[in-house]
Protein backbone atom coordinates (compact mmCIF):
# COMPACT_ATOMS: atom_id res chain seq x y z
CA UNK A 1 0.00 0.00 0.00
CA UNK A 2 2.75 2.54 0.35
CA UNK A 3 3.86 1.80 -3.05
CA UNK A 4 0.08 2.77 -4.56
CA UNK A 5 0.66 5.99 -1.43
CA UNK A 6 3.76 7.33 -3.36
CA UNK A 7 2.28 7.11 -6.53
CA UNK A 8 -0.79 8.84 -6.10
CA UNK A 9 1.13 11.90 -4.30
CA UNK A 10 3.64 11.16 -7.80
CA UNK A 11 0.06 11.83 -9.75
CA UNK A 12 -1.42 14.69 -7.40
CA UNK A 13 1.42 16.57 -7.69
CA UNK A 14 1.70 16.87 -11.50
CA UNK A 15 -1.52 17.38 -11.74
CA UNK A 16 -1.41 20.48 -9.06
CA UNK A 17 1.43 21.60 -11.72
CA UNK A 18 -1.13 21.62 -14.50
CA UNK A 19 -3.47 23.11 -12.85
CA UNK A 20 -0.97 26.13 -11.44
CA UNK A 21 0.64 26.34 -14.73
CA UNK A 22 -2.64 26.77 -16.91
CA UNK A 23 -4.61 28.49 -14.64
CA UNK A 24 -4.44 32.16 -16.28
CA UNK A 25 -3.77 30.15 -19.73
CA UNK A 26 -5.60 30.46 -23.09
CA UNK A 27 -6.37 27.53 -25.37
CA UNK A 28 -4.20 29.98 -28.10
CA UNK A 29 -1.44 30.76 -25.65
CA UNK A 30 -1.26 27.12 -24.92
CA UNK A 31 -1.27 26.56 -28.76
CA UNK A 32 1.64 28.91 -29.05
CA UNK A 33 3.96 27.63 -26.39
CA UNK A 34 5.83 24.65 -27.40
CA UNK A 35 7.35 24.70 -24.55
CA UNK A 36 4.28 24.87 -22.31
CA UNK A 37 3.01 22.06 -24.71
CA UNK A 38 6.56 19.76 -23.63
CA UNK A 39 6.14 20.32 -19.86
CA UNK A 40 2.58 19.60 -19.63
CA UNK A 41 2.99 16.57 -21.90
CA UNK A 42 5.47 15.23 -19.69
CA UNK A 43 3.40 15.76 -16.45
CA UNK A 44 0.75 13.93 -17.89
CA UNK A 45 2.50 11.19 -18.89
CA UNK A 46 3.91 10.89 -15.52
CA UNK A 47 0.43 10.97 -14.03
CA UNK A 48 -0.49 8.17 -16.42
CA UNK A 49 2.58 6.17 -15.83
CA UNK A 50 2.02 6.32 -11.85
CA UNK A 51 -1.86 5.00 -12.65
CA UNK A 52 -0.28 2.28 -14.67
CA UNK A 53 1.22 1.24 -11.91
CA UNK A 54 -1.42 1.85 -8.89
CA UNK A 55 -1.92 -1.78 -7.56
CA UNK A 56 -5.12 -3.54 -9.04
CA UNK A 57 -6.11 -4.08 -5.39
CA UNK A 58 -6.45 -0.15 -4.76
CA UNK A 59 -7.97 0.54 -7.98
CA UNK A 60 -10.47 -1.91 -7.42
CA UNK A 61 -11.00 -0.07 -4.30
CA UNK A 62 -11.25 3.28 -6.33
CA UNK A 63 -13.35 2.56 -9.40
CA UNK A 64 -14.55 6.22 -9.39
CA UNK A 65 -11.01 7.30 -10.76
CA UNK A 66 -10.87 6.48 -14.39
CA UNK A 67 -7.99 4.57 -13.85
CA UNK A 68 -7.50 2.97 -17.88
CA UNK A 69 -8.15 6.78 -18.91
CA UNK A 70 -5.57 7.88 -17.46
CA UNK A 71 -2.90 5.63 -18.22
CA UNK A 72 -4.23 4.97 -21.89
CA UNK A 73 -3.26 8.98 -22.31
CA UNK A 74 -0.35 8.39 -21.02
CA UNK A 75 0.23 5.29 -24.08
CA UNK A 76 -1.13 7.34 -26.94
CA UNK A 77 0.97 10.58 -25.89
CA UNK A 78 4.33 8.31 -25.64
CA UNK A 79 3.37 5.83 -28.83
CA UNK A 80 0.80 8.03 -30.76
CA UNK A 81 2.33 10.88 -30.55
CA UNK A 82 2.67 12.15 -33.89
CA UNK A 83 -1.69 11.84 -33.74
CA UNK A 84 -1.91 13.79 -30.35
CA UNK A 85 -3.43 17.30 -31.28
CA UNK A 86 -3.48 20.32 -28.70
CA UNK A 87 -7.13 20.70 -29.00
CA UNK A 88 -7.04 16.69 -27.15
CA UNK A 89 -3.91 17.66 -24.78
CA UNK A 90 -6.49 21.40 -24.27
CA UNK A 91 -9.26 19.07 -23.25
CA UNK A 92 -7.22 17.19 -20.84
CA UNK A 93 -5.55 20.12 -19.36
CA UNK A 94 -9.16 22.07 -18.94
CA UNK A 95 -11.80 19.04 -18.11
CA UNK A 96 -10.01 16.86 -16.39
CA UNK A 97 -7.04 17.62 -14.93
CA UNK A 98 -8.90 19.80 -12.85
CA UNK A 99 -11.44 16.66 -11.52
CA UNK A 100 -8.79 14.67 -11.08
CA UNK A 101 -6.91 16.67 -8.68
CA UNK A 102 -10.39 16.23 -6.84
CA UNK A 103 -10.83 12.56 -6.77
CA UNK A 104 -6.85 11.95 -5.50
CA UNK A 105 -7.25 14.82 -2.55
CA UNK A 106 -9.99 12.46 -0.76
CA UNK A 107 -7.52 9.10 -1.48
CA UNK A 108 -4.04 10.93 -0.62
CA UNK A 109 -3.44 10.38 2.94
CA UNK A 110 -2.27 13.72 4.74
CA UNK A 111 0.99 13.85 6.71
CA UNK A 112 1.06 13.59 10.15
CA UNK A 113 0.13 17.91 11.23
CA UNK A 114 -0.83 18.46 7.82
CA UNK A 115 -3.21 21.32 8.03
CA UNK A 116 -6.80 21.11 6.16
CA UNK A 117 -5.87 22.64 2.99
CA UNK A 118 -5.93 20.62 -0.38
Amino acid sequence: MQRDEALLVDMLEHARMIVRHSADLTRERFAEDEVLQAAMTRWIQVIGEAAWQVSDEFKQLHQQVPWAKIAGTRHRLVHDYGNVSVELMWAVIEQHIPELVNQLVSLVPRPPGAGDSA
